[in-house]
């Protein structure tokens, strides 16, 4: 979990000066994993955050992104995600310790490549992130 949060420290602040980039200007074995991650993905759009290298994608309408180090290997996806799919638990503690009546501006779920599971969401344009079970994890980038 400090990997990631770590990981989210020096991530997020650089997604605000991200480049976009073409394919060609990707790292191949990034083009490599990514694709056999995803191997029916065939629109998307590539971002250089810093050491990093987004891919942004979308399956029917819900986006998702992925990034990767450039030497290959994947950090973290998020992919955007319906509000009935947020665990209940998650929805509680939003209840419970933000306020009950909140308008949820954006959901999504983040897998780390450790294995690791986060829930992120939108409110009052501040992101929060969650364990499965509802912990809240502060906002790395505050």
């Amino acid at each position: 979990m400090y990997k990631f949060l770590t990981l989210m420290l020096v991530v997020v602040p650089m997604m605000l000066n991200a480049q976009k980039v073409k394919q060609s200007e990707i790292p191949p074995l990034v083009i490599s994993n990514f694709s056999a991650a995803h191997p029916d993905i065939k629109n998307v759009h590539w971002e250089k955050i810093g050491p990093y290298f987004e891919a942004e994608f979308s399956i029917g309408k819900m986006e998702e992104s992925c990034i990767y180090k450039a030497e290959g290997s994947m950090a973290f996806c998020e992919k955007e995600i319906d509000l009935h799919k947020l665990p209940q638990d998650v929805t509680a503690s939003i209840v419970k310790n933000i306020r009950a009546d909140v308008n949820i501006k954006e959901i999504s779920k983040i897998n780390s490549a450790d294995g690791s599971v986060y829930y992120r969401t939108e409110i009052k344009h501040k992101d929060y992130f969650f364990t499965p079970v509802g912990d809240i994890i502060n906002n790395p980038v505050n």
